[in-house]
């Protein structure tokens, strides 16, 4: 006697159920790993092809209980359309499941650039200041998280814009030096190297206020000498009312200053000396 089952209904269409890894953000379909797992359900004994786009991959026979999984081979980086067709034991094909679109992005973003810091307070460009937030700005691939370090502390994040750009502000930081560094991570979750450094000088203390000025013995209808000491390097001012009637920029390791001023005739001269060191801070 010979048995036969004759069988000519086409198996359900298979399902992916779930893929891995998904780095980066999760569920945007953008991911570094390029060999995709895929798990999924079908009907028990099916043999389950996968493909990509037009493209067999491979195949795998689900469970007993229906359960499939698959890993790809190696992807190219881009866009990946995958899907699933499951054949069962009498021959009949399944229609495809729905298609998993993916994007494979392995290659690591370009380290960001810090173009600017502010507020660069006293003297422009000499990597001195006496804000205490410092704003770093710069550039990096569009999109990209941006991580800002200190040392190998990270201060936080910022996202870069559309166009690159991007912005942080610190928390408020101590006196001394800082140096600040950036590194990129894409949505795929790629790292790149890290920025070139940015080093800061903080102050934030005022200079000692100038001595009590000492009117030299030299006295004419014309003005007096104020003379004094104030912090080496500082910018020493004297003004009458709002206006600067005198000023002179100490050197390095220079502490005693000699002012010439003139005198307003016939009034009198209140007259304020103040010293402003190389951060911008002003004494009292």
């Amino acid at each position: 006697v010979l048995s036969l089952i004759i069988d000519s209904s086409a198996p359900s269409a298979p399902v992916i159920s779930s893929w891995s890894d998904d780095t980066g953000a999760l569920g945007d379909g953008i991911t570094s790993d390029n060999t995709i797992a895929l798990s999924g359900v079908a009907e028990a004994g099916a043999k389950i092809s996968v493909f990509d786009g037009a493209s067999l991959l491979g195949t795998v026979v689900a469970l007993a209980n229906g359960g499939w999984s698959y890993t790809t081979p190696v992807l190219a980086d881009g866009v990946h359309t995958l899907k699933a067709i499951a054949t069962d034991a009498a021959g009949n094909q399944s229609s495809s499941s729905s298609t998993l679109t993916l994007t494979v992005d392995t290659a690591s973003p370009v380290a960001p650039v810090i173009t600017s810091w502010s507020d660069d307070t006293g003297a422009t460009g000499d990597g001195i200041t006496s804000d205490a937030t410092i704003t770093l700005s710069g550039m990096a691939e569009p999109g990209a998280k941006v991580s800002v370090f200190e040392g190998g502390s990270e201060l936080g994040f910022a996202m870069a814009s559309t166009t690159g750009s991007w912005k942080f502000t610190t928390a408020t930081l101590s006196d001394g030096k800082h140096s600040f560094s950036a590194k990129a991570m894409d949505a795929a979750g790629n790292e790149s190297v890290a920025s070139a450094g940015v080093g800061i000088f903080l102050d934030t203390v005022a200079p000692d206020a100038p001595a009590t000025p000492v009117v030299s013995a030299t006295l004419n209808a014309d003005g007096i000498w104020i003379e004094g000491t104030a912090e080496a390097g500082s910018l020493v001012q004297v003004t009458r009312g709002r206006t600067v009637i005198g000023s002179l920029q100490l050197g390095t390791g220079q502490t005693a200053y000699s002012i010439p001023v003139p005198l307003e005739q016939d009034s009198v001269n209140a007259l304020d000396v103040t010293a402003t060191d190389v951060a911008g801070n002003v004494s009292p």
